[in-house]
């Protein structure tokens, strides 16, 4: 049971590259059901490192960029296909930056910062927008009402781990 949690986040990033196949092929329901495996395999082996006490380091790095590989493949490819606007990408980029960054420095000084309500919930949003967006073909006032909420959204959650990391950044410098 312990490594089954990073098995499903290997797996997770493993579906990626087929899901950006599937969805420049505009094979829509192939591409929105690997989407939707990819993003509830999240939660379950989030669940699951919780329930059976395996959290690992390796998950703690990983999970996070199995979720970036398959938000950020699924704006750029909307993009491309021409569902989406570019200013969605660029602000996610932008915040993933951003956090990667501060995650990169908080891990230099051997602490990992653990994911929060606030980024689960942007998270849970913003691949509730793109499941939407690639399943359905929506008015594009539709799509910019969601890309708004979803950067409003990006945008608190990246406010909150600002937060909280000047707040780590204080106790380490204490400590």
């Amino acid at each position: 049971m312990k490594n089954i949690p990073n098995y499903i986040t290997t797996f997770r990033l493993i579906l990626v590259p087929f899901f950006v196949y599937y969805l420049l092929k505009e094979m829509v329901i192939i591409a929105f059901l690997i989407f939707a495996i990819a993003s509830w395999s999240d939660v379950l082996d989030g669940y699951l490192a919780r329930k059976f006490n395996v959290i690992s380091n390796y998950g703690k790095i990983v999970d996070p960029l199995a979720d970036k590989a398959l938000q950020l493949s699924a704006v750029i490819t909307l993009c491309i296909i021409g569902r989406l606007r570019l200013i969605f990408i660029l602000v996610l980029i932008l915040k993933e930056i951003l956090l990667i960054l501060g995650g990169v420095i908080i891990y230099k000084k051997k602490y990992i910062v653990p994911a929060k309500w606030y980024g689960k919930a942007s998270s849970f949003l913003i691949n509730t927008v793109i499941a939407t967006i690639i399943l359905f073909t929506l008015p594009q006032l539709v799509i910019d009402i969601l890309m708004i909420i979803s950067i409003i959204a990006m945008v608190f959650s990246l406010f909150m781990y600002i937060v909280n990391y000047q707040k780590l950044k204080g106790e380490l410098i204490k400590g």
